[in-house]
């Protein structure tokens, strides 16, 4: 028996050891009794006092130490809670603080907003009654309309324009009742739907007492938020005085084009009959010297006419395009003087220059001028040479004029301000007659080079050889 665990004897027969296990820790009497064979028993018996030392985990100080190890991490743990709890009602208060000042500033923004929301409002109603006054009193039609017809806002103008008495009783109408034909405003919402602005379109309105209107319509259509039509905006204007003024301007332009064509015609004519009569005088003429000069007047003459000629032909009745001219011009001297095109080369390099009849006249006569001198004197017998002809315009708006043969070139001492040449002494003339310059050369033949501002009404285009 283990006094202190066992509440009675334990028979253990003829065993001699006893098994206790997980006794608690403390102290006990372990007690043995025994008896003979007879079966008398020695009630004192023997004893054997037996302490069960606990683990250290089951000590009194290990649990002590437990308990003050626990309260200690409660301990901190405590601070560390209050800490984590003052650090977020700090950093709450650092939030509500910043919060708040954003909050503030909303507010400030706010009240800005509405401010200027009110201005907004403020200048938008002055501004519409700006918008009013003013379309109250223009004289073309202004208008708003919905998608059905429905006007939103008319002027007096286009009350009146419609022949009703006031706009309020134009705005009992629908506005589908003013085009001539019902199915153009439909086209015209469509095409103003597919392009952004104001489209500007020409067709025929009716008043209400059926008299027919040329109008220019303008639109733009306005869009709502779910892409539908909002409304319809714009203006109309009455151009069935200005049509016709139009149709009588054009009327009396083409009379005005005709007439002078038919001016150019006819100088063209009378100039061509001169020059056949100088050229038949030329033919009766046995004086050589008299011969010369009258075929010298012709081809003059000759000149002028061809600009004539090409305001006729040409559309615009005011400039010559003067490249074309140039190899006309050069075509007819070479034909005059029945000069072989193979012995004497001719080269153009001229810019696409369209020359008022004030300029192309003085530069046609100066070409045929060089180009017939060069063609008598420049190749004796039966020399071959080049002639070059270049007529080209600077930026500044000068016009380069330069007429180039390989020639004999001139003679010697020879001075173009001291000649008797009525040839030159043309040339000289005319080049003052343009306000230009004339520079003569003679390197390796005979150059004279005429510099000259190009006039109003001509425009330099680009060049050509």
């Amino acid at each position: 028996k283990m006094e202190g665990f066992d509440l009675d004897w334990n028979l253990v027969g003829n065993r001699r050891y006893a098994t206790y296990t997980a006794l608690p820790s403390g102290s006990y009497l372990f007690r043995v009794k025994a008896c003979n064979n007879d079966g008398i028993w020695n009630e004192k018996g023997v004893s054997l006092r037996v302490r069960v030392i606990p683990p250290w985990w089951g000590r009194r100080e290990f649990k002590f130490l437990i308990l003050l190890t626990a309260l200690f991490l409660l301990l901190i743990l405590y601070r560390v809670r209050t800490f984590s709890i003052r650090e977020r009602a700090r950093e709450l208060e650092l939030r509500i603080g910043q919060r708040t000042r954003a909050l503030q500033a909303t507010n400030v923004r706010l009240e800005r907003e509405v401010t200027e929301h009110r201005r907004t409002e403020r200048a938008l109603r002055e501004s519409e009654d700006k918008y009013r006054s003013l379309a109250a009193q223009i004289p073309v039609g202004v208008y708003r309309t919905t998608q059905d017809g429905r006007y939103l806002y008319a002027n007096p103008a286009l009350a009146a324009m419609l022949g009703t008495k006031s706009v309020e009783d134009l705005m009992k109408t629908s506005a589908a009742s003013a085009f001539a034909d019902p199915a153009d405003r439909d086209r015209l919402i469509a095409l103003w739907k597919t392009k952004s602005g104001a489209v500007s379109s020409e067709l025929r309105f009716k008043t209400r007492r059926g008299r027919l209107l040329l109008v220019r319509v303008r639109g733009t259509v306005i869009p709502d938020l779910k892409g539908g039509i909002e409304y319809i905006s714009g203006i109309i204007e009455d151009i069935t005085g200005q049509k016709r003024a139009e149709e009588k301007l054009k009327t009396a332009l083409r009379e005005k084009e005709f007439l002078l064509k038919e001016i150019h015609h006819r100088v063209k004519n009378n100039l061509q009959v001169i020059s056949s009569l100088l050229r038949l005088q030329s033919r009766s003429t046995e004086s050589g010297p008299a011969r010369e000069l009258l075929l010298a007047s012709q081809g003059r003459i000759r000149s002028m006419a061809l600009v004539h000629e090409r305001l006729y032909q040409s559309k615009d009745l005011a400039r010559v395009d003067f490249a074309v001219y140039i190899q006309k011009l050069t075509g007819q001297l070479f034909s005059l003087y029945k000069v072989d095109p193979e012995r004497i080369r001719l080269r153009l390099r001229l810019g696409r220059i369209p020359l008022n009849i004030n300029q192309a006249i003085p530069c046609g006569l100066i070409i045929n001028e060089l180009v017939s001198n060069a063609l008598k004197h420049a190749f004796p017998g039966d020399r071959a040479g080049r002639i070059l002809i270049a007529l080209s315009a600077g930026r500044d708006g000068t016009v380069r004029l330069t007429v180039r043969d390989n020639g004999v070139g001139f003679p010697p001492g020879f001075d173009y301000r001291k000649t008797n040449s009525l040839g030159m002494q043309i040339v000289i003339g005319l080049a003052g007659q343009l306000g230009g310059t004339m520079t003569p050369g003679s390197k390796a033949g005979a150059e004279v080079v005429i510099a000259f501002p190009l006039g109003s009404g001509s425009r330099p285009g680009r060049g050509r050889r």
